[in-house]
């Protein structure tokens, strides 16, 4: 007999997401955790939040003057910077802590859990034989291939970035993701110098084109250096402490000083490229993307095998070389398509509705990438560069934020709308840049395949930011004023009582 119904091995947002709603469903659930449970969010995303929260303030201090406000003096202090990320973090924790998890009816594993056979996981010297099986390990930082001398270098990845007990002096971030460009903006906004390389060229590559640009032009308005290469090599090379040296050499441009310890600065790190330049900083981040974690689990005495994307799946996200095991979160790779990092709770309802009550999996939902920077880069569905790929019946509707009211009134900066569409005019994918682009998410995924007509008519304040969006959907329709069937009822309309 089994002794348990569905086994959970871990913790993150999809693990989380996937135990709560099966235990309130009545299911006898066991998670798997060998660490704190939270995952990414918690231990990366809420920290880079709250960094990006205290870099936007820093600058709206240092550009308070356009709007009368000024300020004498910016001081940043770092310790109560790292402060608040862990206070942030704390406030969450809770929410996804082991004793919730007791309190709802989950059994709770604090170890790490392996496959024991195609039915069994062991953990801690156990073994437990499951009904199903949700595999919901997430992923980790990635290390760059081909990087030499990197054992040599204590490098820094998002998950470890924000444990710096000081202001890195020099930045230098090695990566094109979306992390890789929102550390880089916070730090140079917080007073840090920041280089941002990029391999290859490829800024944001799942991104459409045009808003990279822009966004490009914002980091370097921002103190960011990009430059674009690939590095082949990486140096430590120590550096004599200098007393009274402030480790953040941006900060006395912009009129502002850092609390810390001034004189850490016993390392220089340097990457040579390709090409021959050579880049030098004080911390070295690598950003170059995430990599499932799957290694420990044994999928071989399970009879599954894992791809370098993740664990392969159907579109149900079962796993075909193991019809008891499911795949969630930024670990399952869909038919091939690739993980999602943002699909954690919505693979947990798919899952219960196929595991639980046996329906069908339904459409996916699509992918939703944000850019965490001070003028968020949103991009919902189809890139314009993506649909024109497929098909020649591709229509692009454009527009700024230069006569958008709020966007003005704030000072935002260049800003972009782009809606792609379809035949009949339904929406494809949608690009936005502007602060606070990431709370019209739920909008565009809501609309996407309608017409552009449920856009243009959707009510929303005055002065809105969404507003740029409802009107490129109503200047998309413009053409049609200029139609002969439109204008001759038009002319016979004006005889009607």
């Amino acid at each position: 007999m089994p002794d348990t119904d569905i086994a959970v091995i871990g913790a993150g947002s999809a693990g989380l997401a996937t135990a709560l709603l099966a235990a309130a469903l009545g299911r006898k659930v066991t998670l798997f955790e060998r660490d704190e449970p939270g995952g990414r969010r918690l231990h990366e995303r809420l920290p880079a939040e709250a960094l990006a929260a205290c870099a936007r303030r820093a600058a709206a201090v240092r550009e308070g003057g356009r709007f009368g406000v000024a300020a004498a003096d910016l001081r940043i202090d770092w310790a109560a910077v790292r402060r608040h990320g862990r206070d942030t973090a704390d406030a969450l924790r809770p929410e996804s802590g082991f004793a919730r998890l007791r309190a709802m009816g989950v059994e709770v594993v604090p170890a790490a859990a392996h496959f024991a056979s195609p039915e069994e996981v062991e953990a801690g010297g156990r073994r437990w034989r499951f009904r199903r099986c949700v595999v919901a390990t997430g992923s980790q930082p990635a290390l760059p291939a081909g990087l030499l001398g990197l054992a040599e270098v204590a490098a820094l990845t998002p998950a470890t970035l924000h444990h710096l007990s000081d202001p890195p002096g020099h930045l230098l971030v090695l990566g094109g993701t979306e992390d890789a460009v929102a550390a880089a903006e916070a730090h140079a906004l917080l007073g840090c110098l920041v280089t941002l390389v990029v391999p290859g060229g490829a800024l944001l590559p799942d991104h459409d084109a045009e808003a990279v640009s822009l966004l490009r032009e914002s980091l370097e308005r921002a103190g960011v250096a990009v430059i674009e290469g690939e590095a082949v090599r990486v140096e430590r090379r120590p550096v004599p402490a200098t007393a009274g040296a402030s480790p953040a050499g941006g900060m006395a441009a912009s009129g502002a000083s850092l609390v810390g310890d001034e004189a850490v600065r016993a390392a220089e790190v340097e990457l040579l490229l390709a090409d021959g330049r050579r880049v030098a900083g004080t911390h070295l981040l690598l950003a170059v993307g995430r990599v499932p974690r799957l290694v420990p689990l044994d999928l071989a005495a399970a009879g599954m095998e894992a791809g370098a994307a993740g664990l392969r799946c159907d579109r149900r996200l079962r796993v075909p070389g193991n019809r008891r095991v499911w795949v969630a979160g930024s670990v399952a790779d869909p038919q091939g398509t690739g993980p999602r990092l943002d699909a954690a709770e919505d693979h947990a309802g798919q899952i219960l509705r196929g595991m639980l009550w046996r329906l069908p999996g339904g459409r996916p939902a699509a992918p939703a990438r944000l850019v965490g920077t001070r003028a968020e880069l949103l991009q919902i569905g189809e890139t314009e560069a993506a649909a024109r790929g497929r098909s020649d019946a591709v229509r692009v509707q454009r527009l700024g934020l230069g006569d958008n009211g709020r966007a003005v009134a704030g000072g935002a900066g260049p800003g972009l709308v782009k809606l792609v569409t379809g035949p009949g005019g339904r929406l494809l994918g949608a690009t936005v840049l502007a602060p606070d682009a990431g709370e019209m998410a739920g909008m565009f995924s809501a609309l996407l395949g309608q017409r552009l007509g449920r856009l243009a008519s959707l009510p929303l304040p005055p002065e809105a930011v969404a507003r740029a969006a409802r009107r490129a959907a109503v200047e998309f329709h413009a053409p049609m004023l200029r139609e002969p069937w439109l204008r001759r009822w038009t002319g016979f309309a004006r005889f009607l009582p």
